[in-house]
């Protein structure tokens, strides 16, 4: 695409970006470290290795990179242990918590996740990057998903009632409750992705008449529901990857017509929409790994003659 210049540096199989304080994060391999934690300020000169956290040639697995504010979370030592990085070796250091931390989402600059201990099971845990800051927080654990619409913190929880729905909390996660039972009963929807656009909350869901779709929520019960059924009747179109940019959201998902590709939605049925089929045909160009970068969208996809590349929009 135009602007779009590359150039090469001395590693390979760079994946799982994430942009955030003017720097771009993500895992590399070569032959002296094995996969670590590189940094790149967009220039050759400013991409290199950040940190060799398993000494020599073994790797670390970086994994899971999440921007909060200026710092970036991730887990190291294939997902056992929780980081935190400003960009800077000296800066880059591991966090006390309980072993193979899963990240839920990233809220007012600190990173919400949940992480098993042997006697208490799993139970949601929070991190403002430092060690004082990073504290168990509640004692139910979110299913998938986190973020704030307004005043308050929504994700997806379960109890023996519901199975695995939409909650919602208060600032403080001391009153959790179920927000909407959106599959009744016993059935559980899964709720995921959950992102907030504007003054709406956009996620994935399951339920029995549209598979998994694109979801809606005003913030309040009744104005919860199915956004668009994008491959009509029980398959599944699966969103993916959402990424707010703005008022928008940019995500992936799957029809008939040109299989798994870049969509657009604004939060309303007429604004949910195809917005570029790289591969044309019924294929799909299965772009992921979406990360924001100033007015640029950055993700990988494959076309019908290049396979997979790394791709920019300008926003």
């Amino acid at each position: 695409p135009q602007g779009l210049e590359g150039f090469s540096v001395e590693a390979f199989d760079p994946f799982r970006f994430t942009f955030t304080a003017g720097q771009v994060f993500f895992s590399a391999s070569d032959f002296e470290h094995g996969t670590e934690l590189w940094v790149s300020d967009g220039s050759p000169d400013g991409t290199a290795i950040l940190k060799d956290i398993a000494s020599g040639p073994d790797p670390s697995a970086a994994d899971g990179f999440t921007a909060a504010g200026n710092l970036c979370f991730f887990t190291a030592m294939f997902r056992r242990e929780l980081w935190v990085s400003d960009g800077t070796a000296l800066g880059t250091r591991r966090l006390s918590s309980p072993e193979y931390p899963s990240f839920l989402g990233a809220v007012d600059g600190r990173i919400f996740f949940n992480a098993y201990d042997p006697t208490r099971g799993t139970e949601l845990w929070v991190s403002d990057g430092t060690p004082l800051g990073t504290r168990r927080f509640g004692v139910i654990a979110p299913g998938s998903g986190f973020t704030a619409l307004g005043d308050r913190y929504f994700f997806s929880a379960s109890d023996a009632e519901h199975g695995t729905e939409l909650w919602v909390s208060d600032r403080t996660l001391q009153d959790m409750r179920i927000f909407k039972d959106l599959v009744p009963g016993l059935g559980s929807s899964l709720p995921r992705a959950l992102t907030t656009v504007g003054d709406r909350l956009l996620f994935a869901a399951l339920d029995p008449d549209h598979g998994w779709e694109l979801w809606v929520s005003d913030g309040s019960p009744e104005g919860t529901g199915i956004l668009k059924d994008i491959l009509p009747g029980p398959a599944s179109s699966l969103p993916e990857g959402l990424s707010a940019v703005g008022d928008r959201v940019f995500f992936r998902a799957t029809d008939l017509e040109h299989g798994d590709e870049l969509w657009l939605s604004d939060g309303t049925a007429v604004g949910t929409m195809l917005f570029a089929d790289l591969a044309p045909g019924s294929g799909g160009s299965h772009p992921w790994n979406f990360t924001v970068a100033g007015d640029q969208l950055f993700f990988y996809a494959q076309d019908n003659q290049l396979g997979m590349q790394l791709w920019v929009l300008d926003l």
